[in-house]
């Protein structure tokens, strides 16, 4: 069987790549019939957008999610083909899409030694609502390559904040937000800073992660982190507890706050406090508050979002 060759940036029919060295025709890890070949076929563009990282980061890598459509991925099959090609003599080839069943070739990649691979939150392909646990290698160049896009999905481990956003920018330009999740955080962090308090946005990646945990609101100056739930019902507060108990930890923050769209009723009100964390919610025309405010629940003024005005 011929040797592989292939010149960068030259665009070629997947299934002349089979045709040619056998290997798998759908998979996007690819091992040849012929031992000495593993063919990686990537769609860094689309597969961002669906959630899956896919793209050069800022440790000089090429990250790429695994096999697997819908549950949790694990190390077999291609996965472990693609972890194992270097100890095998498999040369690897990545090539990016252009368009259904066209290829461009970027070049040779090996596996990265001491952190090859780490595993994410990923979107089900087949149910994008689904999160699985979803598996991400780490590659380097093997000699020239092609231009591969930036990944916006990676976070390199322990980067501190690397998003903060005022809490004027968290509203849409309408005026109207696209979640109630987004709404309720947007307005509180509007109507906390008539107060003097400058609530933000940021993303934080944890040490030897790779995925950043977004912080929805963040008070730098007392520690405080503020978890918006679109939903007062059990089912969604005990999410929201799961949420703010790991962004408290991963922040450092000293308290936790929930904002609910509505008061909870009296025993889910026992469980956010069984918790340990703080609960607001809009009030009439304001926000009932917190006791670190006013020494006791307090209303401050602000619009009704059941009007979905901030």
């Amino acid at each position: 069987m011929k040797d592989f060759s292939a010149n960068i940036g030259d665009i070629i029919d997947r299934s002349a790549i089979h045709a040619v060295y056998g290997g798998r025709t759908q998979p996007r890890i690819s091992p040849a019939g012929d031992a000495r070949y593993l063919f990686l076929f990537i769609d860094p563009i689309g597969e961002e957008a669906a959630g899956c990282p896919s793209g050069m980061a800022a440790d000089g890598c090429l990250h790429v999610a695994g096999e697997g459509l819908s549950r949790d991925q694990v190390m077999k099959s291609g996965n472990l083909s693609l972890l194992k090609h270097a100890e095998e003599g498999k040369a690897l080839h990545v090539l990016t899409k252009v368009e259904k069943g066209r290829f461009r070739y970027a070049g040779r990649f090996r596996i990265a030694p001491g952190a090859p691979f780490y595993r994410v939150d990923m979107p089900s392909e087949t149910s994008p609502d689904v999160i699985r646990d979803g598996i991400v290698f780490r590659l380097q160049p093997d000699g020239p390559v092609g231009a591969i896009p930036r990944s916006v999905l990676v976070s390199l481990p322990g980067d501190g904040t690397v998003q903060k956003t005022g809490a004027e920018t968290l509203t849409l330009p309408d005026g109207k937000a696209s979640r109630l999740d987004v709404a309720l955080a947007a307005s509180y962090a509007l109507w906390m800073a008539r107060l003097g308090f400058d609530l933000r946005a940021m993303s934080v990646t944890p040490d030897d992660e790779y995925q950043a945990v977004k912080v929805p609101l963040y008070d730098e100056a007392s520690g405080h982190v503020y978890c918006p739930c679109a939903s007062s019902s059990r089912a969604a507060v005990r999410n929201a507890i799961g949420e703010a108990m790991d962004i408290k930890r991963v922040t450092g923050a000293g308290e936790a706050t929930l904002l609910l769209p509505s008061e909870p009723r009296e025993d889910v009100m026992r469980l956010v406090e069984y918790a340990g964390l703080g609960v607001d919610w809009p009030h009439d025309t304001g926000w009932h508050l917190s006791s670190r405010l006013s020494g006791g629940p307090s209303t401050v003024g602000a619009r009704d979002l059941r009007g979905s005005q901030m």
